[in-house]
């Protein structure tokens, strides 16, 4: 790995979405300046090392290639369980509005 403050990472854009690159680089922002351009099927982010952050440029692409992973394992889930989450939305409002009608009555 480079010791430059300067370095880029490739992540296949069929595995990992823009999205979740996009919020890893967000959430590291206070270590790093992210540049995210996209070529063929690949996302690459350019990373430069904010000058006082004390972490090494090999540390910060380790957060981001984690957090990347997370934001997009937390998309699949959402995208897996979105039917359930409505089902019981539903099913909270449906009981609300019995329990309304039932003190109304």
């Amino acid at each position: 790995m480079s010791n430059s403050s300067d370095v880029a990472v490739s992540f296949d854009g069929e595995i990992f979405s823009q999205e979740a690159i996009l919020k890893a680089c967000y959430e590291l922002a206070s270590l790093a300046v992210f540049e995210v351009t996209r070529k063929n099927k690949n996302i690459l982010v350019s990373v430069k090392k904010q000058k006082e952050c004390l972490e090494s440029i090999e540390e910060i692409l380790n957060h981001l290639r984690t957090s990347v992973i997370d934001y997009q394992l937390r998309e699949k889930i959402s995208y897996k369980t979105q039917k359930i989450r409505e089902v019981l939305i539903e099913a909270a409002l449906s009981n609300s509005h019995k329990a309304l009608e039932n003190e109304n009555k």
